[in-house]
């Protein structure tokens, strides 16, 4: 599987991204490489993201202890401008993760 989101990563959109990440770290699956492309890719799209998909995102990375500066800074530089667009429960994931 790991492979196959590597091959077609360029093809998903945000929140194909987001989900993968949040699926991969649920499953506590700790492919760094994996992480990295897909966090790359987020960040490259970062201002088409949804908020559950910021949230989703930046859980997955915090369940799996997976640091990535790149990825806060990001988040943290959209999430201000979305802040009151994200439900509580996204908001309060969001803020744990970061």
């Amino acid at each position: 599987v790991c492979e196959e989101v590597k091959a077609k990563a360029d093809e998903f959109e945000t929140q194909n991204l987001s989900n993968t990440a949040w699926a991969f770290a649920t499953l506590r699956i700790e492919n760094a490489e994996l992480m990295m492309l897909l966090s790359d890719k987020v960040i490259a799209k970062i201002h088409h993201c949804s908020c559950r998909d910021l949230a989703s995102t930046s859980w997955a990375f915090a369940r799996i202890h997976m640091q990535n500066q790149d990825l806060v800074s990001a988040v943290s530089a959209v999430i201000i401008h979305k802040v009151a667009d994200f439900e509580v429960k996204g908001l309060a994931n969001t803020a744990w993760a970061l």
